[in-house]
């Protein structure tokens, strides 16, 4: 059972009953018993075409009350470390080990213009390589999951 709670006494909106529908699968896979925590960053349309939020999904495991196996924390993003979307639904698809080709053809763009925001978010992350890169996004959150990334092919 999923609740969603609202920080007005009116009922959530159908864009936000649509928008954690998408987030549910994602959500379930972070309640992973292995897992204590997970957190990503979710296009939010709500606040403008660019806007993303960042998703916690904290674990509770076994602890009381049993009936609560997790909790979902939405905030503001944060420090992106000047990421764009585009560069987070990459970082996504790299996370994926998706290739260059492939990224290219999933976000209807040319090779060039992958291979050239890889080198942005190596870049703005720091990062040598593509593994530290994905390592350091992971670890920070800085991604958006592939199922949140909208078909543009």
């Amino acid at each position: 059972m999923l609740g969603l709670n609202t920080d007005t006494e009116r009922h959530p909106t159908a864009a936000a009953r649509d928008w954690i529908g998408r987030l549910a699968p994602l959500i379930a896979q972070a309640l992973d018993p292995m897992r204590s925590a997970v957190t990503f960053l979710c296009p939010f349309a709500a606040d403008g075409p660019h806007s993303v939020r960042r998703i916690t999904v904290l674990g509770c495991g076994g602890h009381p009350p049993g009936h609560l196996r997790g909790i979902v924390v939405v905030s503001p993003p944060g420090d992106t470390q000047g990421l764009d979307q585009r560069e987070l639904e990459i970082l996504g698809l790299l996370i994926d080990d998706w290739s260059d080709q492939r990224i290219a053809a999933a976000l209807d763009l040319p090779t060039r213009t992958v291979a050239e925001s890889v080198e942005r978010i190596l870049a703005k992350l720091n990062a040598p390589t593509r593994i530290v890169a994905t390592l350091r996004a992971l670890r920070r959150g800085l991604y958006t999951p592939r199922a949140l990334i909208p078909d543009r092919a």
